[in-house]
C-alpha cells in the first residue's frame, strides 16, 4: 500500500489531503478504462466508509495493490474495471471486489468499490464477464 498504517490513519482522521494514491495500475489495464493516469486515487469520505461501514481494516486496504496485480479483471459498464480476489491467507479464505472508473476525461483513476464479498457472487460475476466476453484476465494459476 502507498500510504503506511500512520499516515492511513491520519488520512481517515483528516489529517491530510481529502484524497490519496492508494495503488497503481499497470498501463495494459489503463488502456482497457481508458485512463491516462496510472496512479489509482481514493476519496477521504469513501475510506471513512470502508473503514466504519464496511469494517475494513488497514490489512484489507493494504489489498489493494495485490487485487490489481493479481485477481480476474473484468470491464464493467461504462469502461470500469472490476477486480475479483481470494485471499487464501491465514484461516479461511476471503473475497473481493474492487472496483476503478475513469474521471476527468482519462486524467484521474479512482476506486469506486472495495467491499467483502463471498464465493458465490465472484462465481456468478466471472459467469457473467464470459457470456458478455468482458473477461480481461484471470490470476496466474
Amino acid at each position: 500500500m502507498f500510504l503506511t498504517h500512520r499516515q492511513y490513519m491520519r488520512f481517515l482522521s483528516g489529517g491530510m489531503k481529502n484524497t490519496a494514491v492508494i495503488a497503481f495500475l499497470p498501463g495494459d489495464l489503463a488502456a482497457r478504462m481508458p485512463t491516462l493516469s496510472t496512479d489509482v486515487r481514493i476519496d477521504g469520505e469513501y475510506a471513512r466508509k470502508l473503514w466504519e461501514k464496511h469494517g475494513l481494516d488497514y490489512d484489507a486496504l493494504g489489498l489493494i495493490q495485490t487485487i490489481i496485480n493479481d485477481g480476474w479483471c473484468t470491464r464493467s459498464r461504462g469502461g470500469q474495471l472490476d477486480f475479483m480476489y481470494v485471499d487464501g491467507g491465514s484461516g479461511s479464505p476471503k473475497h473481493y471486489v474492487l472496483g476503478l472508473k475513469a474521471a476527468q476525461a482519462g486524467r484521474e483513476t479512482w476506486l469506486t468499490t472495495l467491499h467483502p464479498t463471498n464465493e458465490r457472487e465472484i462465481r456468478r460475476r466471472l459467469r457473467r464477464a464470459k457470456e458478455r466476453d468482458t473477461l480481461i484476465r484471470a490470476p496466474k494459476r
